[in-house]
């Protein structure tokens, strides 16, 4: 990599990683990470020039091959940093300078939905629903084995959900990692989508509405109204709806399953996932208890 990329960029550049090596190191520790394929840690790369550069290094053919793929598709789009040089395992994109968005701007579901209608156009399929409840499925099975649900409230979540779904799910280009850290705002009030992983096609796919905060804006008329006009047609879902409550199923899931597994040098970490999750449970609890 290192003579190409200096043979790229027109000489000599410096790598610096973009998370501390004692996050790095506790990242490795995780146990619900270890069993899983190394992951490459993104870094930034400052050129000769005085440039910077966003380096995704170390990358398996197939994440390579998918995500290039989907940059080179997605090359059209303001809101997807462009892909700028590659190798057998390594990509190069442009760096984007933002801050996260306030969330409470008014200007913020406007230029989502914007963003949303601008993936849109360029991708759109759509994913049977039977995937996503048999997802859905598994997980509340998972919290019933762990005490965490009764078994008639397990078994009522799939049911419950069939009825409020639609048969096919509208899947394109889709955003999956939904943390406000993951998006940008530039100088002029853009929003950029910065994990580059969150495209990855090996990457378990969560639909992008049923997310965090950032997707509280596409229940306002402003997102809605913008996703229309920016050629996005009528929007199909609220965050609020049994979408929502499949995201919190998965969430709580997952919580348990790394409760369980947590190390013991770890107890600060596990203490305060465990205030989080009892929260989260309560209301995962109550919003099923509510459809009955």
């Amino acid at each position: 990599m290192k003579e190409a990329l200096r043979d790229f960029l027109g000489g000599d550049y410096r790598v610096e990683a973009l998370k501390s090596v004692g996050l790095r190191a506790r990242n490795l520790l995780k146990p619900w990470l270890i069993r899983q394929p190394r992951r490459s840690m993104a870094c930034v790369v400052h050129g000769p020039d005085g440039r910077r550069y966003k380096l995704l290094p170390r990358l398996r053919p197939e994440q390579l091959q998918s995500l290039a793929e989907t940059l080179r598709l997605l090359a059209p789009l303001d809101a997807v940093p462009n892909l700028l040089w590659a190798d057998s395992r390594d990509l190069l994109v442009e760096w984007v300078d933002g801050s996260p968005p306030d969330l409470a701007a008014p200007s913020f579901p406007v230029r989502l939905g914007e963003v949303f209608a601008a993936l849109h156009r360029i991708g759109r399929r759509e994913a049977p629903v039977d995937e996503l409840l048999e997802a859905a499925r598994a997980d509340a099975e998972r919290l019933r084995r762990g005490g965490h649900l009764s078994a008639a409230l397990a078994d009522a979540i799939p049911a419950r959900l069939a009825g409020e779904l639609p048969d096919r799910i509208p899947q394109a280009m889709l955003y999956r990692d939904q943390t406000r850290a993951n998006f940008l705002v530039d100088d002029r009030g853009d929003i950029h989508l910065i994990d580059l992983g969150s495209f990855q096609a090996d990457l378990p796919v969560d639909l992008f509405l049923a997310g965090s905060e950032v997707y509280e804006a596409i229940d306002q008329a402003a997102f809605r109204e913008a996703y229309a006009a920016a050629g996005g047609g009528d929007f199909p879902f609220r965050h609020g709806s049994a979408l929502k409550l499949v995201h919190a199923l998965r969430v709580c899931a997952r919580e348990a399953h790394i409760l369980s597994t947590l190390f013991a040098f770890e107890r600060a970490r596990r203490q305060r996932l465990e205030r989080g999750f009892a929260t989260r449970l309560e209301r995962l609890r109550g919003a099923v208890e509510a459809r009955g």
